[in-house]
């Protein structure tokens, strides 16, 4: 069997448009693999801390901002995870890409720094236990609850359903099935 130039074209024409099909359809599959392991689940967000309770809403604007003033004020390991190693982590992230550890949360403690002012704020959200990270930029102040990612079977919260509480010293967010850290921009 001969075949002529054209031929040759159409068949590899149909073969190629056949695997860019199939690498737009796995691009696809993969992109959906990755958000899922983004430790990143979601960002809350309320204009001010609370005196007793205030319900959440979902941050918008994730571009950093000008110089401003980021506090650490609460976090907890989801109940799920406490008992299991690894953790998650909050870091800031300098101009020059440097990473400085600011919050973290592991089977043995909960902390960070108390505050630091920067002239723009990025952060860098980990999981330590997948040893993969996400970056958030901050640009406006208020109150961020950032929820982090520990398995796959984390589900991003409906901020509309919760609140942020003042109970004593601390703020929490009661109910919260997610690890999360608390951090106030101004």
């Amino acid at each position: 069997m001969s075949s002529t130039r054209r031929d040759f074209l159409r068949v590899s024409s149909t073969a190629a448009a056949g695997l860019a099909i199939v690498a737009i359809s796995d691009s696809s599959i993969f992109g959906a693999l990755s958000s899922a392991q983004s430790p990143l689940l979601s960002v809350g967000y309320v204009r001010d801390l609370p005196a007793t309770s205030t319900r959440l809403s979902s941050a918008s604007g994730t571009t950093p901002g000008g110089s401003m003033r980021v506090t650490i004020v609460g976090g907890a390991r989801a109940d799920a995870y406490r008992a299991q190693s690894g953790g998650v982590a909050v870091d800031l992230v300098s101009a020059s890409g440097q990473r400085v550890c600011f919050w973290s949360a592991s089977k043995t403690s909960v902390g960070g720094y108390a505050s630091t002012v920067l002239p723009s704020v990025s952060l860098s959200v980990k999981s330590l236990t997948a040893k993969s990270e996400s970056v958030l930029g901050i640009s406006r102040p208020g109150v961020y609850v950032i929820a982090v990612r520990e398995s796959t079977s984390d589900a991003a919260p409906d901020w509309n359903r919760l609140d942020l509480v003042h109970q004593g010293s601390r703020y929490l967010i009661p109910g919260a099935t997610f690890s999360y850290a608390l951090l106030k921009v101004e």
